[in-house]
């Protein structure tokens, strides 16, 4: 894309766990991305370079991703394929129930797109999550979970 010298956008796909405390293996794998697309898009911005870049950090999406087995190796088949203590039954009814279309997300990508927009945060209601963590971070006081949304 850098040498194609043409307009261009990335967007990399990581997760509200990447802006929140917690989460553990998933969290530190999010965070991660949001890590990489940050100094990626510093060094296209410093370099003069054309391609642009987005992170997108989706809440719960109904994906149906926890029902699918099309990734998993054969060797893992009955290792969780949904959150523990659920049933597929309950899986399939909060992801209905509480999980943002996936076509809305999609529409929010491309406006963030369009405006050059870094951050696609496409759950607001915690935004006020991400800023008690940066408070946190900022007066170094040990990190604590609010509760979800509309608790």
């Amino acid at each position: 894309m850098i040498e194609q010298n043409e307009e261009a956008h990335i967007v990399n796909t990581a997760s509200l766990a990447g802006l929140l405390t917690g989460g553990s293996l998933y969290g530190a794998t999010k965070t991660a991305v949001v890590s990489l697309s940050e100094t990626v898009h510093l060094e296209l911005v410093e370099g003069g370079r054309k391609p642009r870049i987005s992170v997108l950090c989706p809440g719960l999406v109904d994906t149906k991703i926890y029902l699918s087995q099309r990734n998993r190796p054969a060797r893992l088949s009955d290792a969780g394929t949904i959150p523990p203590g659920w049933s597929a039954d309950e899986a399939r009814h909060s992801f209905q129930k509480f999980g943002t279309r996936p076509r809305t997300i999609g529409n929010e990508v491309v406006r963030a797109i369009h405006e050059e927009r870094f951050y696609v945060l496409t759950h607001p209601e915690y935004k006020e999550h991400i800023k008690h963590r940066m408070d946190c971070i900022l007066t170094n006081e040990n990190p604590t979970r609010l509760p979800p949304p509309g608790t």
